[in-house]
């Protein structure tokens, strides 16, 4: 069974994952959204080969995306697809090299012993971010699309500036469709009521999400729905996978002119991306039963952003929504990743036209419901996690955390004022 599920779960994975990657690369400026789905699947392989914790899901992501664009200027890039291939694979092998010099230091030793409310509350802000983008395509006739521009604060408040353009359009109640917010709401009951639905009936696991998939993909089709759906892409042509060894020697000159020809602004930048990389690994993991080893996904987000720079892909993270969706299915084995890496490389002619007519709302609902608990359910976060949650939701994950080590650091010390030698303290115990 735990076979199947993971087969399972990595066509589903592959289905739900092409208009979330459509999305992150339009994100990123790409020419091209596309040709980064084929680019998905060797780094999912290097991923999977080091990574110590088989079920964490990886990609590019929400946050990887958001960071990336925010670093190398990406809503003002002009260029063609080739300059495009070129800066982003740079950016991406740098970061593998920051990633990997973290894995040398102290720095995995030392986040092991971070507050653990830091990385809850780090965990809980990423998830509103997914929550509050899944709510446009689950409310609004063409999704995000029908959003309106809005009068946006400073750029510094990223979070801030999403949530007050969604509530904005929100008012508007000529962009809210009654049919793709019907969709919307029912794949999430759906999913999370699916054992109540079925009377107990004891099901597969992800039959919960593959149900209102089939349901509403098949409804779109023979009732002419109106609202927004995956829709129909032409895949590049020529061969899905190409490497280009040049990134090694040309990626610093490609990068000096975004950071000003300084290459400590360019180290440092991508030193504080790779080290927010891998807090994301470590605030998903608890909910996975991790090993005891989680450095070593430090090392796999290194080698496996290596492989993605030599196909000209972006930045490698773990996947919140993904890994999530996948521990519905009970995944416990590297054949997940695996079979999306070779569907994302043989099988899109034929996945494509699977999910053409599939409502984004229906998707939305798939991923609201994989993170409906982080967000409104939250435990254990207490004052540290509440900023820190705070600080990601309304700047940016990289704020957030600063922000909730910041909050922890005079917590810290402030228990150390009262008590100066705890250990000198507990040893006169002992001796009594």
């Amino acid at each position: 069974m735990t076979l199947l599920s993971s087969l399972l779960s990595g066509l589903l994975l592959s289905l739900t994952s092409l208009p979330q990657l459509i999305s992150y690369a339009t994100s990123l400026s790409s020419p091209s959204p596309l040709s980064s789905l084929p680019q998905a699947s060797l780094p999912l392989v290097a991923w999977t080969v080091l990574s110590s914790d088989a079920a964490l899901l990886c990609g590019l992501t929400a946050v990887t995306s958001a960071m990336s664009s925010a670093d190398l200027g990406m809503d003002k890039f002009l260029g063609n697809e080739h300059q495009y291939n070129t800066l982003i694979s740079s950016y991406t092998l740098l970061t593998s090299l920051t990633a990997f010099l973290l894995y040398l230091t102290p720095f995995p030793t030392l986040c092991s012993k971070m507050d653990t409310r830091i990385l809850k509350g780090f965990k809980t802000g990423c998830s509103f971010h997914i929550f509050l983008g899944c709510l446009p395509d689950g409310m609004f006739l063409k999704g995000k699309k029908s959003m309106l521009s809005v009068v946006e604060f400073d750029s510094f408040f990223t979070g801030l500036n999403k949530t007050i353009k969604f509530f904005t359009n929100v008012k508007n109640i000529n962009l809210i469709h009654i049919e793709t917010f019907a969709i919307f709401i029912l794949t999430f009951l759906i999913v999370r009521n699916f054992q109540t639905l079925t009377l107990g009936y004891k099901t597969g696991p992800g039959v919960n999400v593959v149900t209102p998939m089939i349901l509403f993909t098949a409804y779109a089709y023979y009732f002419n729905f109106d609202g927004a759906i995956v829709g129909k892409f032409e895949l590049p042509e020529g061969s899905p996978i190409t490497i280009n060894p040049n990134v090694f020697f040309t990626f610093h000159t490609t990068l000096l002119p975004i950071f000003n020809y300084s290459y400590l602004q360019m180290f440092i930048t991508s030193l504080l991306f790779s080290a927010v990389n891998y807090m994301s690994v470590l605030s998903i993991l608890p909910a996975l039963k991790p090993t005891k080893t989680p450095s070593q996904n430090l090392l796999a987000q290194s080698f496996s952003s290596i492989v993605s720079a030599l196909v000209g892909g972006p930045p490698i993270g773990a996947s919140l929504s993904r890994t999530l969706t996948a521990k519905m299915f009970e995944v416990d084995s590297v054949v997940t990743n695996i079979t999306i890496a070779i569907i994302y490389v043989v099988g899109l002619p034929f996945l494509l036209p699977l999910v053409e007519f599939t409502p984004r709302a229906c998707l939305a609902g798939i991923l609201a419901s994989a993170v409906f608990n982080a967000v409104f359910k939250a435990k254990g976060l207490e004052f540290v996690g509440w900023v820190t949650a705070g600080g990601v939701g309304v700047c940016s994950p990289n704020v957030g955390l600063m922000m909730g080590v910041v909050v922890w650091g005079v917590e810290f010390l402030g228990d150390y004022g009262r008590n100066p030698n705890p250990y000198r303290k507990n040893q006169k115990k002992k001796e009594e």
